[in-house]
């Protein structure tokens, strides 16, 4: 009887840390997405600035 508990706490340990593996994957790459982005527009607008002197010289 008392492995019987032990296996269903085990199995629901088990399930809690997958769980929470999960949730926070989920929010690193929400997190990277959103930097991703920030730093995507930044590079943009370098270059966008890098264009503009070069066709001015």
């Amino acid at each position: 009887m008392r492995f019987c508990y032990f296996s269903v706490f085990f199995f629901l340990g088990q399930c809690t840390m997958i769980l929470s593996c999960t949730l926070f994957l989920y929010a690193c790459s929400k997190h990277a997405s959103r930097v991703f982005k920030k730093w995507k527009l930044l590079v943009l607008k370098r270059l966008h600035v890098f264009y503009y002197l070069g066709n001015l010289t």
